[in-house]
């Protein structure tokens, strides 16, 4: 699949060499704004225009992009990236009318052209009273055009219809891939409790990822902390651990499924790891949030052993990126905790939850 595609795109961008601007919308993972801000402010040679400062706890960045739409598939602390077009209209059925109506065609063909072939085969449509006669009609008229076919739920081709952000009419995003951004191709095994993937990747931007760095993973689950990791730049040393038989058999087949092979994973008990003393720059976790995973009550033990141990294997100066629903338990840990110093916590919105990003310094 990935020499398919990389096939592909190296013929599309001999095809391309003068695209258009495109206005663009971004959907985050709320209170992530800002890290993925930089992200595409570094991406592609500073191809990207955001349109305005991205509002905390929003959920999406408008952004314009010069170049080929396929290479927004490569932005990975984003969920989503939608291709937008506003209309100066007072209700969706004016989309029907020919003009309109053009506009949404074209972006369609766009996007179906932009990636491999056969990728999107049915439709899916998201509006306010998506059922409703006109929506309906939307739906009959795009088949006619395109050929995709109505898919009752999770199609290939997703358009929304909102009332436009900030201004009078409406706007129609249609997103750029089949699949989530945030859906890796990676993922081969499915953990129960499994971490976003761009929540994880979001996580190694506060690092400041270097070649130099030894990064170790406390509590891997299937991987996704270091595989995020592997894949984001090269790293020195790159280890998970887990004392859990299942998830590193989980981790194992994941990172097979990605193009990394620079990470080992150890199986052992997370608060007695074997590393020596301060041997990482980088320390990461996922703590059990105390409800699908763990409980309250195991929390109270595992975590300030967790705070410890990490302590312990990481170096003066050196980082530790937790994400933990266990708000009070977490905050009362760290409050006369002398050896661990909270730079940043960061308040996010997780299905339905609200856990927080701690990025600690080694005191």
């Amino acid at each position: 699949m990935f020499v398919e595609q990389r096939k592909y795109y190296t013929i599309l961008a001999k095809r391309q060499n003068h695209s258009p601007i495109y206005l663009c919308e971004a959907e985050v993972v709320e209170g992530l704004e800002a890290v993925a801000a930089g992200e595409l402010r570094a991406f592609e040679g500073g191809r990207v225009h955001i349109e305005t400062t991205p509002q905390a706890q929003s959920g999406y960045i408008r952004f314009h992009f010069a170049g080929e739409l396929w290479r927004l598939q490569a932005l990975r602390t984003i969920q989503a990236v939608y291709l937008v077009a506003h209309f100066d209209v007072s209700r969706p059925r004016a989309l029907l009318g020919d003009q309109n109506f053009r506009i949404v065609i074209s972006q369609i063909m766009e996007i179906i052209t932009s990636n491999i072939p056969n990728l999107f085969k049915s439709l899916e449509l998201s509006a306010a009273g998506e059922n409703s006669p006109t929506m309906n009609r939307i739906k009959t008229e795009i088949h006619k055009a395109t050929q995709l076919i109505e898919a009752e739920s999770k199609g290939d081709l997703l358009l929304r219809i909102i009332p436009a952000r900030g201004k009078q009419g409406w706007e129609t995003l249609i997103r750029t891939t089949p699949r989530p951004l945030a859906t890796r191709s990676w993922r081969q095994c499915n953990f129960e409790g499994a971490l976003n993937a761009t929540v994880a990747s979001a996580m190694i931007e506060l690092t400041n990822p270097r070649p130099d760095d030894t990064y170790i993973n406390l509590g891997h689950g299937s991987g996704t902390l270091t595989i995020e990791r592997a894949l984001r730049t090269k790293a020195r040393t790159i280890i998970g651990i887990d004392q859990d038989t299942h998830a590193t058999k989980c981790a194992i087949e994941n990172t097979r499924g990605s193009i990394s092979k620079q990470i080992d994973y150890v199986a052992g008990d997370i608060t007695k790891t074997p590393f020596p003393d301060q041997y990482a720059n980088i320390t990461c976790t996922d703590l059990p949030f105390g409800q699908r995973i763990g409980s309250h009550q195991s929390n109270l033990n595992l975590y300030p052993k967790v705070l410890t141990e990490a302590a312990r294997i990481t170096r003066r100066a050196g980082q530790f990126i937790a994400i933990t629903h266990e708000i009070k338990l977490m905050e009362q840990l760290l409050q006369h905790n002398p050896d661990w110093h909270a730079e940043q916590v960061i308040r996010i919105t997780l299905r339905g939850l609200h856990p927080r990003i701690y990025q600690l310094r080694r005191q």
